[in-house]
């Protein structure tokens, strides 16, 4: 390829007139065209080879084309999973808050239905909504703690406490 003969004749030529004292450079990647139209990803290296007479110059190129493609096709792969588990946990998160505050108005009015004058069965019916409610909320404030986790913006709260009383 010409491209690679002319990093090579580059690097060769950089190294024969520092007299040998510059450093080679090590593995570098470059897209090249090949005679048929096609592009090839390929590494090359280019090293010194110490004769009696002096020194030759080496170089090895390898065809990365295919293990390029696949790792982009990880990479792809990898940032469509994020993007996926980001939306989960936005859905998550607004699902939560969505539930919570018509669960909270159920608390609310239950509790005040509560200190009306009500009878014993009603009582026990209104007592069995709130307590099924607040169970409810307790289980969306969960779920909305997890999507927090998730997305990695759960905030803890530091405060000291003694364990013997906890």
């Amino acid at each position: 390829s010409p491209e690679i003969y002319e990093r090579i004749k580059a690097t060769t030529l950089e190294f024969i007139q520092s007299g040998g004292t510059s450093i080679l450079p090590q593995w570098s990647g470059h897209t090249i065209q090949c005679p048929d139209g096609t592009r090839k990803f390929v590494t090359s290296r280019v090293f010194p080879i110490h004769t009696r007479n002096g020194f030759l110059i080496g170089s090895i190129v390898r065809d990365m084309t295919e293990h390029k493609r696949d790792q982009e096709a990880v990479e792809q792969a990898r940032a469509a999973a994020e993007a996926a588990a980001r939306a989960k946990s936005e859905f998550l998160a607004n699902m939560s808050h969505e539930i919570r505050t018509p669960m909270n108005a159920v608390i609310g009015m239950t509790t005040l239905l509560q200190g009306t004058t009500l009878n014993p069965e009603q009582q026990d019916y209104v007592e069995t909504i709130r307590t099924s409610g607040e169970a409810l909320l307790m289980l969306i404030n969960d779920i909305l703690d997890f999507s927090k986790i998730e997305a990695g913006k759960l905030d803890l709260e530091h405060a000291p406490f003694t364990l013997c009383e906890c």
